[in-house]
């Protein structure tokens, strides 16, 4: 290496000493400031990370709250329907006092039964031998089919005499006189009488009580013997069985 400066050994060593400790001091200044730099974005990262976690946490917190508010009003909802006043019932709040917009709103399912116990309700009780499908389906446990088929069996019968007689039909088995007298009542009034004396074999086959058996004894002693004037002189005729006649007299005329 040429000797630009004229300088001695020892000079030259000084100078490159020298050159190697400013070199040092400037790395160490920018490797401190790159420490420096890295532990305060390390801090501002760890506090955003805090703050989306209280967001999320507060996310959560908001969507248990709302869950918990729905299931409450489901609960409420049930309890208020099963609890006091039945289906029915249910219907008429849910039409007379806003019930949608009262569901929205989280409340207490004591306190809401507490308040809803004081209204007064009237069941309107229905004529069992008169009402309509429209009527019927109002009432708790009919539907559209069932109601169908009460009517048409009423039909068949010419009108109940007793509640029991709904159970009759297949698809109202299930349904109890207790239930039905809460929201019908018969009047006997209104069953259609089968003229015993004048009734063809088509018209006393087609009600539910009479068989080809019974309706053929009745037929034979008419044509042999004329009018049957009494239900204890039917019963001698067709040898029936006590609880069947008592089922058929309401509906029976002997004039």
């Amino acid at each position: 290496m040429k000797n630009f400066f004229n300088l001695s050994r020892r000079e030259i060593v000084a100078a490159a000493i020298l050159l190697a400790i400013i070199v040092i001091l400037f790395l160490s200044s920018r490797l401190y400031h790159q420490q420096s730099t890295g532990e305060w974005n390390a801090h501002d990262f760890r506090e955003k990370v805090r703050l989306l976690d209280e967001k999320q946490q507060a996310g959560n917190d908001l969507i248990e709250t709302e869950l918990q508010n729905s299931k409450t009003q489901r609960r409420i909802r049930y309890d208020f329907r099963d609890y006091k006043f039945g289906n029915s019932d249910y219907r008429f709040y849910k039409q007379q006092h806003g019930w949608d917009s009262a569901a929205r709103r989280p409340f207490d399912s004591a306190l809401f039964r507490a308040r809803t116990a004081k209204q007064q309700y009237t069941i309107i009780q229905l004529n069992l031998n008169r009402c309509d499908t429209g009527d019927i389906t109002a009432i708790p446990q009919f539907g559209a089919k069932r109601a169908q088929k009460l009517v048409e069996y009423r039909q068949k019968l010419g009108g109940f005499h007793s509640f029991e007689q709904v159970a009759e039909a297949y698809i109202l088995q299930n349904i109890k006189p207790e239930h039905l007298a809460k929201y019908f009542f018969i009047d006997t009034i209104d069953i259609k009488k089968l003229e015993i004396n004048n009734a063809t074999y088509k018209e006393l086959i087609a009600h539910p009580y009479f068989d080809a058996y019974l309706t053929k004894s009745i037929l034979n002693y008419r044509n042999k013997n004329g009018k049957i004037s009494s239900i204890a002189q039917l019963k001698e005729i067709t040898k029936a069985y006590p609880e069947l006649l008592e089922k058929i007299e309401p509906y029976l005329s002997f004039e």
